[in-house]
């Protein structure tokens, strides 16, 4: 039997699926008790994909190239879902080849559809060593969003922002939908959560939020 191997994430140029929190900080008054502090007990999970690594489980030697694609592919995305949101949920997917290289794939979080459009550059042949492999990138696609993950992102910031000198006290966010699902890139128009200034007690920052495919990565701005 033909062991298959996933492809290494740095193979998945412009198409890494683990979810992007960037915090943006705009400076700006707002009330004092805007926002519900943050829970103390927060934690990344980490979700289990509902298809078994090919690497680990090989496919049967029957199996064709496109459901060795496919199969590769199904775990890869819902991996990177599963990151994005930092939660652990119900998830399933599917994939649909355009052409033999070509695939559009659909990644349900928690009956939320996540979109992906996948091109796939290179399948090595099979090996006794290495297993097979593919090389792929996510050319387009949608990104899961939860609650958890913005909670999270704040915590992280605000962490960041003190070992680099600059003290927040008393993070807290609005309330904010268990999971959405929002074009790569895109930014929330209005701010989702505040922390009180240390040096300025009566400046309350307002933090704004954006995903994107490659993170997380936060920054001030």
């Amino acid at each position: 039997m033909t062991a298959l191997t996933t492809p290494a994430r740095s193979a998945r140029v412009g198409g890494v699926l683990a979810a992007l929190l960037t915090v943006l900080l705009a400076t700006g008054c707002s009330p004092s008790d805007a926002g519900q502090p943050l829970p103390t007990d927060l934690r990344r999970e980490v979700g289990t994909p509902s298809v078994p690594d090919p690497g680990e489980e090989p496919l049967p030697e029957s199996a064709t190239e496109e459901e060795t694609i496919i199969a590769m592919l199904r775990f890869e995305l819902e991996t990177g879902v599963l990151e994005q949101a930092a939660v652990k949920g119900k998830i399933s997917s599917a994939c649909t080849a355009v052409t033999d290289r070509e695939f559009d794939c659909v990644v349900t979080f928690e009956g939320h559809d996540v979109n992906h459009k996948v091109n796939v550059t290179d399948v090595s042949e099979p090996s006794s060593v290495m297993g097979q492999r593919i090389a792929y990138e996510v050319v387009e696609q949608q990104v899961v969003l939860t609650r958890q993950a913005v909670l999270l992102g704040m915590q992280e910031t605000i962490a960041s922002s003190a070992k680099n000198g600059n003290d927040y006290t008393d993070p807290r966010c609005d309330e904010f939908p268990e999971v959405q699902v929002l074009a790569d890139g895109e930014e929330l128009e209005e701010p989702n959560c505040y922390a009180d200034d240390a040096e300025w007690p009566n400046l309350t920052e307002k933090f704004y939020v954006s995903v994107n495919s490659v993170g997380p990565s936060l920054y001030h701005r």
